[in-house]
């Protein structure tokens, strides 16, 4: 039973692959990198972040600013 367990783990993180992101807005440019299953749970991860970490980044935040970095954060190069 512990061998058939242990097989199963390695076989679901044996399918996780890595996937990097670049997100340049302006002059600052993100690198993010993550591990996951599919090419769309990577991306939705990688937008998440890239929003936030751009959010955060500033304290008032135009509308143009924002729609922005809702772009920059869809189109990851």
């Amino acid at each position: 039973m512990k061998a058939l367990i242990f097989t199963l783990l390695l076989c679901s993180t044996a399918e996780a692959k890595e996937f990097k992101f670049t997100y340049i807005l302006g002059r600052d440019q993100l690198q993010y990198k993550t591990n996951a299953d599919t090419w769309e749970e990577a991306f939705k991860r990688g937008a998440d972040f890239c929003f936030d970490f751009f959010v955060k980044k500033e304290s008032v935040i135009s509308e143009d600013r924002g729609l922005d970095i809702i772009d920059i954060c869809a189109n990851p190069r």
